[in-house]
């Protein structure tokens, strides 16, 4: 039997983007999967949204084998939902899920973000051939309309954690990890900048290695330099550096100025066209 993939998603307000995204995992070639939602007081209608996923995907499971399985056998409803009376955050959100997550292997995809068919195949296959316990995959940019920008972003085949240190290198939605090798992975919940703080604590247990292929995209909501440049995540990159490294202020200062850089040049023009559509993006009815 294949080991369960527990898939990690928080939102807020996001029902006008969530519906594609968990539909690209539905429409993965790899359907031992638990999907563990945690919505963060929502005001919109994400929930209900989720809900009929939800019994959409569970009627399908009955029909079929998509469904998801425990190690021992126990089928689960493979779309689970957790919804906070309070806003709590990302970092408190995503503890949460991870405390309950019962997969072998942890992967996270945001509303908004689409994975690629054979995304979670491809990649449980690279780290279980090279016995890879931390994994990513390059992306491409898309639009708030799901159009390809023509940006695709990777970063180095092998990242240690000094080398992590220097920028957060991954996609989000592209990391993979085994649970049986990194263990639980938690951070403080004051933390903003938390998917990085979390890269650094699974790359002080183990290597993350780079899958060269195009197998996620993620939205820019903003122009892409915007969103680089005129980004608070900078000032919360130093206080990561300050509080979970422990640098000195000089040190974090440096740090972070060299993170800014990597960061602008880990992305690159797949050519000179403008946007184009990407048919595979767009949302709809799955076979």
């Amino acid at each position: 039997m294949k080991d369960l993939v527990s898939i990690i998603m928080l939102a807020r307000n996001k029902e006008r983007f969530v519906e594609p995204s968990i539909r690209s995992i539905m429409a993965q070639t790899y359907q031992n999967w638990e999907l563990l939602f945690v919505d963060d007081a929502s005001e919109d209608d994400t929930v209900t949204l989720l809900m009929k996923l939800s019994e959409e995907d569970r009627k399908r499971g009955r029909m079929s084998e998509t469904k998801g399985l425990l190690e021992d056998g126990t089928a689960i409803d493979r779309i689970q939902v957790t919804k906070t009376i309070d806003s709590r955050g990302e970092a408190c959100n995503r503890n949460l899920a991870l405390r309950n997550a019962k997969g072998r292997w942890i992967a996270f995809l945001d509303a908004g973000d689409i994975w690629e068919p054979t995304k979670l195949e491809k990649q449980i296959q690279f780290m279980e051939s090279n016995n890879y316990a931390f994994s990513y995959t390059t992306y491409r940019c898309i639009d708030m309309n799901m159009r390809d920008l023509g940006v695709v972003v990777a970063g180095p085949e092998q990242i240690n954690y000094h080398e992590m240190l220097k920028c957060c290198w991954m996609g989000y939605q592209t990391v993979m990890y085994d649970s049986t090798k990194i263990g639980l992975l938690q951070v403080s919940c004051m933390a903003t900048v938390n998917d990085y703080a979390l890269w650094l604590q699974a790359a002080q247990k183990a290597d993350c290695h780079l899958l060269s292929e195009c197998l996620a995209s993620q939205m820019v909501g903003k122009s892409l330099w915007h969103r680089l440049l005129t980004s608070d995540k900078w000032t919360w990159r130093y206080r990561t550096y300050r509080i979970v490294d422990g640098r000195n202020p000089i040190t974090a200062t440096y740090m972070t100025l060299r993170n800014m850089v990597y960061a602008i040049g880990k992305y690159r023009r797949k050519g000179a066209e403008g946007p184009t559509p990407n048919p595979s993006l767009k949302g709809g009815e799955i076979g």
